[in-house]
Formats: structure tokens, C-alpha cells, sequence
């Protein structure tokens, strides 16, 4: 899921979604909680090489849930897809027009999962916290924008959630 909105998939470097002038200004962590195969932390993907980064250790998702005003739901969810962005690589080449670019790519890579976690058999739901700066001292690890969404995985179309993500998320390495 973590490779359709901003994996490698072209020579170059290229991503899964779109980005003004190639900046790649988004970066992606998973808070993952109950998923198996996978021990409780917060992970930041690397599409160079389409792998997780070592975690912060522990649970993070109640963490995350209570700095996104009481979202308390999100808890529940296997694992907790944080899209966040670091605008300056944006700013560098387009100036104040970034921010608007930035949450365009955003848009497109949020799609993305979306779409693949729809593919996948799954209903996921997003959000977008206020409280990041909360978020960031909670989690233990700097988000690099004060501009980030959150999106929950796991649970299945039928509405049943299953007490582990069962599979879903061994999508997230292929």
C-alpha cells in the first residue's frame, strides 16, 4: 500500500504519484499497532528500495489518535498511515506556490492508497489532525511539516474488523 503513493516505479526515481518538478516533498510513516509480521512502532518508508525504516518502538496509534482531537476510532485500526511533507524541497524551486503543490501531491497520493486499499478488500478512512506539533512529542519522531494527514487501515468492507490486520498489510513490502 505504502508503494502506490510513493513508491519507484520508473527509472530516475520516479513515483506513484505526481510531484511539481520531481521535489518529492512527502514522506510517509506507518504507525503500526496490531499487524502481523510486523512489531508495534512508528516506521518511515523509504521508497528508495521500498522498505520501512527502523522504528520508533511501541504503540504509537493511541498516541496519534488523541493528538487528532479525540479521533479515538483511529486506536483501533491495525496501523496508521501519516502522509507529511517537507514543503521546503517544494519552496526551493516554486516559492510560494509550493504549498498548493504540495498538497496537490498530497491529494494524489492519498488517492492512491485509497484506491489500492479498496483493491485490497479494505475500508480505510482518513483525517486531517490539527494538533501535529502534539502529535510529533507523542510519537517520538519529528514530522518534518506542520502539514500531515492520517489515514486507518484494516477494516473490511463487510464493516467486521479483525483483531489483527490478517494479511492486509503484507502488501505493504511487494
Amino acid at each position: 500500500m505504502l508503494w502506490s503513493a510513493q513508491g519507484e516505479n520508473r527509472a530516475g526515481g520516479g513515483r506513484t504519484a505526481p510531484s511539481a518538478g520531481a521535489t518529492y516533498p512527502l514522506v510517509l510513516y506507518l504507525v503500526a499497532g496490531r499487524v502481523e509480521g510486523l512489531a508495534a512502532g512508528v516506521y518511515r518508508y523509504a521508497p528508495q528500495g521500498h522498505r520501512l525504516a527502523a522504528p520508533a518502538p511501541g504503540d504509537a496509534r493511541s498516541a496519534v489518535a488523541a493528538a487528532a482531537r479525540g479521533q479515538a476510532w483511529a486506536a483501533e485500526a491495525p496501523a496508521i498511515v501519516v502522509i507529511a511533507a517537507e514543503p521546503s524541497r517544494t519552496a526551493a524551486r516554486y516559492g510560494a506556490r509550493a504549498e498548493r503543490y504540495v498538497a496537490m501531491e498530497a491529494g494524489a497520493a492519498a488517492q492512491n492508497l485509497q484506491s489500492q486499499a479498496v483493491a485490497l478488500g479494505r475500508a480505510p478512512r482518513w483525517w486531517a489532525p490539527s494538533t501535529t506539533r502534539r502529535c510529533e512529542r507523542l510519537c517520538r519522531w519529528p514530522l518534518p511539516s506542520s502539514r500531515w494527514r492520517c489515514w486507518r487501515w484494516g477494516a473490511p468492507l463487510s464493516g467486521k474488523r479483525p483483531a489483527a490486520a490478517r494479511g492486509a498489510f503484507s502488501h505493504l513490502l511487494r
